[in-house]
């Protein structure tokens, strides 16, 4: 279900209600507990986009945890950082909420220990540097001003595929001894899948950010020249650069010395699109055509 608002959409995976049904007519109300400890999760990181004067392209809610898209304009390395730290930071406030609450009595026990340990086990899961939970966007915010963007991303999937493993290992582990402890299961199957759909979102990422400068409003990138060899393949070089920067790519001959023309961001946007597996050279030629009066 796909609830459109604004420049934001709400996607709801069908089973999150059929889940939420099932915890009410069962009486299973630590799920929903839980469920509104993610929603509150969730918030933090909404709330301080909203601050940034921005909203979200999508807000995906499924039965293994929710999922927020980017706007489609680019957002500072360091709004990045503090987005992904608001939901940690939410989940720490509640765990303190719940703490007052039954130190002082206004919140009933039955209450304070499940969503005390739902905001904790959030804010400890999230913080794993591994894509695309929070400690992966704030460790990419980091170091893509010093890296490429697609290797740091590759890198942080690699991390969350290989966490998600050991907590499935856990769960398996814990069933041969009898104890059948699925929560880790749980969680590395809920890894698996948001960093598989991270993954395939991932080649959209270069031409989102080039798309996004045309609106005019960030003009002060630094520029990243680069030098290929005319055989490079354009698909390659997505991976070779950083986040937030102009480009030129400069394409050398055969024998290494002989410089045959530069590319810009644009000139790569729109022949990747248009055939990824062209070389540089080729890319090189089409672009002079285009230029030509």
């Amino acid at each position: 279900m796909i609830i459109p608002f604004r420049k934001t959409s709400l996607h709801i995976h069908p089973l999150f209600p059929s889940l939420l049904l099932f915890c009410l007519f069962t009486g299973r109300f630590t799920v929903l507990i839980s469920v509104l400890a993610l929603l509150w999760h969730e918030a933090g990181h909404l709330l301080l986009l909203i601050l940034f004067g921005k909203m979200p392209r999508q807000i995906s809610l499924t039965p293994f945890g929710g999922m927020m898209e980017m706007p489609k304009e680019n957002v500072p390395s360091a709004q990045l950082f503090f987005i992904a730290l608001a939901g940690p930071l939410f989940s720490a406030l509640g765990c303190l909420f719940c703490l007052l609450g039954y130190r002082d009595a206004f919140l009933p026990e039955s209450f304070c220990l499940p969503f005390f340990r739902a905001n904790l086990l959030l804010m400890l899961f999230n913080l794993l540097p591994a894509l695309p939970l929070d400690g992966g966007r704030m460790l990419q915010a980091l170091l893509s001003a010093f890296l490429p963007r697609h290797a740091v991303e590759k890198a942080l999937l690699s991390v969350a595929n290989m966490a998600a493993l050991f907590l499935i290992f856990l769960s398996l582990k814990s069933a041969w001894q009898g104890q059948y402890q699925f929560a880790p299961a749980y969680a590395g199957a809920y890894l698996m899948y948001a960093a598989g759909m991270e993954g395939r979102k991932s080649p959209l990422r270069y031409y989102s950010s080039l798309v996004g400068r045309r609106s005019g409003k960030q003009l002060s990138y630094p520029v990243q020249q680069l030098a290929v060899p005319e055989d490079t393949p354009l698909y390659s070089l997505p991976g070779r650069m950083k986040e937030n920067c102009y480009h030129l790519l400069h394409v050398i001959g055969p024998d290494g010395m002989q410089l045959l023309g530069t590319l810009t961001d644009q000139d790569i946007c729109t022949h990747l699109m248009e055939n990824a597996s062209l070389t540089a050279s080729q890319a090189l030629q089409r672009a002079k055509k285009q230029r030509s009066p």
